[in-house]
């Protein structure tokens, strides 16, 4: 588990996208709160000494001396919150997704990182309000289908997965503003996407640096883009991120980390 946990940081950190770079989508997010200045609790203990405080949570069960007595009282106690917007929580392939989070109606942003859990995948569309959502290193082949259902997503982040493809309805999601495919099995870039009429920024990129077998007996893919259609075919995008993927990167100006569009 320690070894997942470092693999998915290691990603994160020398992926070959600045800071900015990787936030440049994030920002054009229409929260309902400040995104970049809330402030973020990560100790549950904190947390729940001023619940009514609490708008960002940050939690770790792979990280706590004792996740099960966490995953407990995250559980149990998360509608304590009733401010939240913000939740990212980090599994460690063990434990499900607290259940309860299904009654935060209120959140606008949530990441889910390294969680199998199907049942929790599929009960996604009762979280209606969500703006972003990530699904890193959840073992997915495929996007959930009740994720088509988020009509108010602008976000999604599905980065390490060994998705292949993306379902026709994922251009029904008329708002979305951003998508992270990183460390995937994309062999070109989605169709799909081109019907997509808000999208700005694509990324079907790889983290640098990493034992990529190592990374695919971790169920995390690597994208090896052999054709990029004409850009001019989608109706927004501004920036793809392609850079370590596509095999004919050189007429696509290696010198960039990445492809401004417009």
């Amino acid at each position: 588990m320690k070894v997942l946990k470092f693999l998915s940081v290691f990603v994160l950190l020398i992926s070959c996208k600045s800071y900015m770079e990787y936030t440049a989508g994030i920002k054009e997010i229409d929260y309902s709160f400040d995104n970049l200045t809330v402030r973020r609790f990560h100790d549950l203990d904190v947390a729940l000494s001023y619940p009514e405080k609490v708008i960002f949570l940050d939690i770790s069960f792979s990280s706590a001396k004792d996740p099960q007595l966490v995953f407990s009282r995250l559980n149990s106690n998360i509608e304590k919150f009733t401010h939240l917007k913000k939740l990212t929580l980090e599994g460690n392939d063990v434990y499900p997704v607290p259940e309860n989070i299904f009654r935060m109606h209120s959140l606008e942003f949530l990441t889910l990182s390294s969680f199998k859990d199907s049942s929790a995948m599929a009960r996604l569309n009762e979280l209606q309000n969500l703006r972003f959502l990530g699904l890193d290193f959840c073992g997915l082949n495929s996007v959930p289908p009740s994720v088509l259902q988020l009509n108010k997503l602008q976000g999604l982040d599905l980065t390490g997965n060994e998705i292949s493809y993306l379902p026709e309805g994922i251009a029904d999601l008329s708002e979305l503003v951003t998508i992270d495919l990183t460390n995937n099995l994309f062999t070109e870039i989605p169709s799909v996407l081109t019907r997509s009429p808000k999208l700005k920024y694509l990324d079907l990129n790889n983290a640098e640096g990493t034992d990529r077998e190592k990374l695919r007996s971790y169920h995390v893919g690597v994208n090896k883009i052999n054709y990029v259609r004409d850009l001019k075919e989608f109706r927004s995008l501004k920036e793809l991120y392609v850079t370590d993927a596509y095999n004919g990167m050189d007429s696509l100006n290696k010198q960039y980390a990445h492809v401004k569009v417009r």
